[in-house]
This record gives C-alpha cells, sequence and structure tokens, in this order.
C-alpha cells in the first residue's frame, strides 16, 4: 500500500525556499487579487476585456509550477503569462486613460479601474521579473555535495 503522506509534504514545497521564491508568490497572489478587482468593477465596462483577464488568472495559476517543481524555466512562465495578460488588458484601459490626458471624453470608462489595472499590473510585472532571476532554493550543503 502506497502511503500519500511520503509521497506528497506541503512543507517540502515551502522548504529551503529564498526570497525570490516569495517575490514571485507575491506577484501571482497579486496578480489574481488585480483580476479579481478587475472582473468585479469592471464587467460591463469599455475598459474591460476577457482575453486579458483569462491570460493574467492562467498566468497566475501558472505559479503551481514554481511551487512543484525546480525547473529553471518555471520563474519566466508565470511572470509572460502576466505580462501578455497585462499588455492585453493595459490596451484595453489606454483610451479610457488618454481622454483624461487630453482633456476630452470621447471614449469614456472608468478611469480608477484603468489605472488600478496598468499600474498594478506593471508592479505584478516588475516583481515576477526580478523574481525570476533569483534562485527559488537555497543550496544546502547535502545538495552540493551531490
Amino acid at each position: 500500500m502506497i502511503n500519500l503522506k511520503n509521497v506528497f509534504n506541503v512543507r517540502d514545497c515551502f522548504k529551503n525556499r529564498t526570497v525570490g521564491f516569495y517575490l514571485s508568490l507575491v506577484s501571482a497572489l497579486a496578480a489574481l487579487i488585480i483580476a479579481l478587482v478587475y472582473v468585479i468593477v469592471a464587467n460591463s465596462d469599455r475598459t474591460f476585456n476577457l482575453a486579458g483577464i483569462i491570460i493574467i488568472v492562467i498566468g497566475a495559476l501558472s505559479e503551481v509550477l514554481v511551487l512543484f517543481t525546480d525547473l529553471k524555466f518555471a520563474p519566466m512562465v508565470p511572470t509572460l503569462l502576466l505580462s501578455v495578460g497585462g499588455a492585453i488588458s493595459f490596451i484595453t484601459c489606454l483610451p479610457t486613460m488618454l481622454d483624461v490626458l487630453n482633456g476630452i471624453q470621447f471614449f469614456g470608462g472608468n478611469l480608477f479601474i484603468a489605472e488600478f489595472v496598468s499600474f498594478g499590473m506593471l508592479a505584478v510585472i516588475l516583481i515576477g521579473c526580478v523574481a525570476s532571476f533569483m534562485g527559488m532554493r537555497k543550496v544546502t550543503s547535502e545538495a552540493a555535495v551531490e
């Protein structure tokens, strides 16, 4: 009989993690919060884009790769997907922000959500980029011997 307690242990996923791992995790959680606020506030607004939201959520959920694997490219996958989703959402929000910048009301839309999503995703992407180039696990003496 297989003892599942020995096969999968959540504590092992967080064992010997570095600051880069936690930055990547914070980036993914912040992206999920931004996506949730975006869906709640701007669901019927001109600044809403379903494709951007779907890609942001997939990017945030792809943080599971970083959590459960030690692949070298794993931290870049969520950052890449969050960048694409953030860019799509930014392009959708841009006309609303340009209305305010030009002082005319042509496109309309919710300025708060446009700025929240644009600048929030920019921060998430920057944090994810920094975390992608940091190690995800601390090198222990046992791993150095092998």
